[in-house]
């Protein structure tokens, strides 16, 4: 993959480009797919392109069952176009032709496009940049007008390697993903995390690490978790109801709090964190792919009771470290909010996993021999929270440590104002989310 200074956001230009030249092409006896070129030298390499945009539709929509692409796609014939052609260093995209409804009344807010790649990109590369910007294809088919990055790039980096196998390297920039674990899990993206923190610069792609926990834990290990999300959070128009949280219950078939509980295991479940229970290529991640952790307890720091300079945003996380020291003893671990946020709590003691999540939840444990505790604490937000709602909101939730009961509240005198993230940004950043525009690749 290129070195991170040289990623680009896959994304497309904020305006309309007109189509790349060609000057020559080849057409599928398999799918309706064809492939440009500008420059003789690259016929080989379009060649190489079609073989895998073959397999792409094959498994991505033949197999898994995600949408086929719109077609016609508007200009250049029937099929679906691919462009070889000097768009940038490493980049590719997927470049809609319209933003309107192909068919109105189907449920799906579908439109077409055509794929550009650099035509400059490293032959090893072609396979996992195809598959991506094929399934980007699909999700345009899908609902073109879903407003959460999240979800285009984390199911685009999962269908790398539902159509490879190995060599579709989902886990490649998980780091980014993981770096991050204050942020908003299901719905942030590099832009803002980077620019907030200087962590996560491309968050959006390494939180196929919540795709796959939907694919190879709750699901079938099998890739069909990435179509049932995208045709759980389609809807016609410009609504954005389903939302990205809603598709992601819908799949999970579980609430909020158990979700993150069971993302929160995963994300731990790295290197030699590592157990059965984890996704299979987080055996071999190295420290950089492992989620930190906020603060080590002692034991003799037990009664405690703490809050965060910076609590987790909604759907974000934060994980801590306890040591017993040996201390055999009912220990009792419970958060809060004042501000009413729901929270969820995680536990896992010498592998023996405790959770819980609502309004004040709570965990009980004997300590006896147990030589390693890990809590991880979720920001559900507001009782009446959704998807839709501002997740950049800073959690204020208080941990609580107590041996047999937890340590009282001290009075607050407060106003017990939740800590908007909008709020603190620079006026340049904020500035920046004014003028986000969607275009997707």
């Amino acid at each position: 993959m290129p070195p991170a200074d040289h990623r680009p956001h896959c994304i497309a230009p904020l305006w309309r480009m007109d189509r790349p030249d060609s000057i020559g092409s080849i057409t599928s006896d398999e799918y309706p797919i064809r492939v440009h070129w500008d420059r003789e030298s690259d016929q080989q390499k379009a060649a190489d392109v079609m073989a895998i945009a073959e397999l792409s539709w094959a498994v991505q929509v033949d197999q898994l069952g995600f949408r086929a692409p719109v077609l016609p796609d508007g200009e250049a014939g029937p099929q679906l176009d691919i462009y070889l052609a000097p768009i940038g260093e490493w980049e590719a995209w997927v470049e809609p032709n319209w933003y309107e409804d192909t068919d109105p009344g189907d449920g799906y807010n579908s439109t077409g496009g055509y794929i550009a790649i650099d035509r400059e990109l490293p032959a090893e590369w072609i396979p996992s940049y195809v598959a991506h910007e094929f399934n980007h294809t699909t999700q345009f088919a899908t609902d073109f007008s879903e407003e959460t990055l999240t979800i285009w790039e984390a199911t685009a980096v999962s269908a790398q390697t539902w159509t490879l196998g190995d060599e579709g390297i989902w886990d490649w920039d998980v780091a980014d993903f993981q770096e991050a674990p204050w942020a908003p899990a299901l719905v942030a993206d590099g832009e803002l995390v980077y620019a907030w923190s200087g962590q996560g610069y491309i968050y959006e792609y390494g939180a196929a690490l919540w795709v796959m926990h939907l694919d190879q834990v709750l699901g079938d290990a099998d890739g069909s978790a990435g179509p049932a999300l995208w045709d759980a959070t389609a809807n016609e128009g410009w609504s954005y109801e389903p939302d990205v949280v809603d598709a992601v219950l819908e799949v999970s078939n579980q609430d909020l709090g158990t979700f993150m509980n069971g993302l929160a295991r995963t994300r731990w479940l790295t290197g030699d964190r590592w157990d059965a229970r984890g996704l299979p290529e987080a055996q071999d991640w190295t420290e950089e792919e492992a989620v930190p952790t906020e603060l080590l307890v002692q034991s003799a720091d037990i009664p405690l009771r703490t809050d965060f300079e910076w609590g987790p945003t909604i759907t974000g996380q934060l994980f801590i470290e306890v040591d017993l020291d040996g201390r055999d003893d009912e220990l009792v671990i419970e958060l809060s909010s004042v501000a009413g946020f729901d929270s969820a709590l995680w536990v896992l003691a010498d592998g023996e996993e405790f959770q819980a999540s609502g309004s004040q939840p709570r965990v009980e444990l004997q300590t006896a021999n147990i030589e390693s505790l890990v809590i991880a604490i979720s920001n559900l937000g507001p009782p009446d929270w959704d998807g839709d709602d501002d997740p950049w909101v800073w959690g204020d939730q208080e941990l609580s440590l107590g041996w047999g009961e937890v340590p009282e509240a001290e009075p607050s005198s407060c106003g017990c104002a939740s800590r908007s993230f909008a709020g603190g940004l620079p006026l340049a950043l904020c500035s920046l989310l004014l003028i986000r525009r969607r275009r997707e690749s």
